[in-house]
């Protein structure tokens, strides 16, 4: 009776492997948190995948309004040869007096319509091109229909009040070698910034040298980083942006 169980086990077990060749089986997960941003990657044999997800609004008007580039250095030095921006250019909703939350603290309603705002950048005004730099080579393309098969999207939960980017990029659009490990890969995440303008060095940016790195899941440390938003006292009707600028180990 045991060698007929055992038997039995033994099928079922083929047949779950034989029906999931085709499936992708994630092998690693990095998790880390930095201030209020959560990175999280995930690679397979083939892919990438690399989420950005926060609540605070004025980080998600950064990532927005201007975009980001996410970098990719394979001998972990922090270098920007290889990288995803999007969008190319700042997007400048056009909003109607009603859309306009009030000057001063926001109040409950005033973070409703930022809400609201956010979550109509992301479903209507959002390009569809982005950039892939790779050394001295560059290319445009559509961010879900390519044959970089590299895709970038944005998901704005409305119920809990986070945006998430996300991107998927092959391997070997992040070192052509077919023997790079990838076990130093760094990635970087920066703002973009604002055309014909100098950023100013520290102001409003989430800086702080390399993150930690937690795997399976668990949310882990991040750098030495710190926030800013406008200047100082200054009163807006639109939410203060907070740019990015961190690296971390995948």
């Amino acid at each position: 009776m045991k060698k007929i169980i055992g038997l039995l086990l033994l099928i079922t077990v083929y047949t779950v492997n034989a029906k999931n060749n085709n499936a992708t089986v994630v092998q690693d997960t990095t998790v880390v948190v930095n201030e209020n941003v959560v990175y999280k990657v995930f690679k397979d044999s083939q892919n990438f995948n690399v989420s950005i997800s926060t609540k605070d609004t004025d980080v998600m008007m950064s990532m927005l309004r201007l975009g980001i580039s996410v970098y990719f250095d394979v001998k972990g030095k922090e270098k920007k040869d290889v990288y995803v921006k999007y969008p190319l250019e700042p997007v400048r909703p056009t909003l109607g007096k009603d859309q306009v939350p009030s000057q001063g603290i926001p109040s409950l309603e005033d973070e409703n319509l930022i809400k609201q705002n956010i979550a109509r950048l992301v479903e209507d005004d959002l390009p569809l091109e982005a950039m892939y730099h790779y050394f001295d080579s560059e290319e445009q393309f559509h961010t879900l229909l390519n044959a970089l098969d590299t895709s970038i999207s944005y998901e704005f939960d409305k119920v809990n009040g986070s945006l998430e980017y996300r991107l998927k990029i092959p391997k070997h659009k992040i070192s052509t070698s077919s023997k790079e490990d990838f076990s130093d890969l760094l990635i970087g995440v920066k703002t973009n910034a604002m055309p014909g303008k100098r950023q100013e060095a520290n102001k409003g940016s989430q800086s702080g040298g390399r993150g930690g790195r937690s795997s399976g899941g668990r949310g882990g440390g991040g750098g030495r980083g710190r926030q800013g938003g406008g200047e100082p006292g200054a009163q807006s009707q639109q939410p203060s942006i907070k740019s990015l600028d961190f690296w971390f180990k995948a």
